[in-house]
């Protein structure tokens, strides 16, 4: 049996970030550091943050995520932070030609 972690928050009903997208400090702490948190991403954390989240993300085998955040990071440009692999909640497809390489899928049902 696998192991489920949820790591962050959820936001069902999209009351998280204020009318410019922003979260402010729920994530401000992902960007305040001098150590990258994984390799080539926009995250720099503290010694204390990296200590703790790196080991943490490198157990991740899969993100899931809504499409809104899909749309706002533009899917991390086909690598994900964390984790190999990125499911989407989706009623729409990929953008045509988005990053064809990249192990994301969009599924519109939870069943599948």
């Amino acid at each position: 049996m696998a192991t489920v972690v949820m790591h962050a928050v959820v936001s069902v009903d999209g009351y998280i970030a204020d009318d410019n997208d922003d979260v402010g400090p729920l994530f401000e702490w992902y960007f305040n550091g001098d150590l990258d948190l994984v390799d080539g991403g926009p995250f720099k954390v503290s010694p204390a943050s990296v200590g703790y989240v790196r080991p943490m993300w490198a157990s991740i085998g899969s993100v899931v995520i809504g499409r809104y955040l899909f749309d706002l990071t533009n899917g991390w440009e086909g690598k994900p932070p964390a984790g190999e692999h990125v499911v989407v909640g989706s009623h729409r497809p990929k953008p045509d030609g988005w990053h064809p390489e990249a192990s994301y899928y969009l599924f519109d049902d939870v069943a599948a």
